[in-house]
Order: C-alpha cells, then sequence, then structure tokens
C-alpha cells in the first residue's frame, strides 16, 4: 500500500481529521517549529506552531498512531558556521529537545549535518531534503 507524507502548518484539526479520513494511508507529517535558528524552509509567520507544548501534544498524538513526524531543517547557506564548535554545540542541544519532544525523524539539506547528526544520534532517522538537488549536475 502506498503511503503518504503530509505537510504540516500547526492545526490539530488537520491531523485529527486526516487521521480519521486517511489514517491508514499516512506514513508521516512534515514541518518545523517556527522558531528555532535553523529555518525550516517556510517563511516564519506561516508556521502556527510557536510552542514546545505545541510540538508534544502533535508529536504525542502521532507517536500513539505509529506515525512519525519528520521535523525539517532546511538551512544550506551557512557560511560555514556549521564546522565551529559554537554552532554544532547549540546545533546538538535543539536536536537532543527535538528527540525529548520525541521526534524521531528530521529531514536536513546540509551534507555535513547529516553526517554530524548521524555521528551523534545513530538512531535518529535522516532524510536528505530535496534542496540538496544541483541543478548544475550534468550541464557542461
Amino acid at each position: 500500500m502506498m503511503k503518504f507524507a503530509l505537510p504540516y502548518n500547526g492545526d490539530m484539526d488537520f491531523i485529527d481529521q486526516s487521521l480519521y479520513m486517511y489514517g491508514n494511508y499516512i506514513e508521516s507529517y512534515f514541518g518545523n517549529l517556527g522558531i528555532d535558528d535553523f529555518g525550516g524552509g517556510r517563511a516564519q509567520t506561516q508556521n502556527i506552531v510557536k510552542q514546545e507544548n505545541e510540538l508534544k501534544a502533535i508529536l504525542d498524538k502521532l507517536n500513539a498512531a505509529g506515525i512519525d513526524f519528520n521535523y525539517v531543517i532546511n538551512n544550506n547557506g551557512l557560511m560555514n558556521e556549521e564546522f565551529t564548535e559554537k554552532y554544532q554545540e547549540r546545533y546538538l542541544r535543539f536536536i537532543n529537545k527535538l528527540v525529548d519532544l520525541g521526534i524521531r525523524k528530521v529531514t536536513l539539506s546540509n551534507p555535513y549535518l547529516i553526517q554530524y547528526t548521524k555521528q551523534k544520534l545513530p538512531d535518529l532517522k535522516i532524510s536528505a531534503s530535496v534542496n540538496l538537488k544541483n541543478p548544475f549536475m550534468g550541464r557542461t
């Protein structure tokens, strides 16, 4: 059976309705908190979830249903900041907070952060963002 990943904007009614109507076809929801420093690919004003306790309530509901929430971090232009100890500490603190809240899967767009995250949290599922696609590959 084919399953889908649905974008999530923070509306708990959307989760309730989509699980009720299409629960057997939902693999995961994806999105981000909207207040982190790492960027999720959407304008911050479009993210309804602004508090950790809101994300925790969402994750509790989804985890009880056996459905992942894929937290998206699409931060391509870090100006090599990802290689600094200060950034790595802040990033790892944030990722650990997500895991503590119930996140089991993240999407990352930075190759170094994919490697770093896998090294530090080997049990966390990681998806590579479509933003990793290089538009110049195959061109001469």
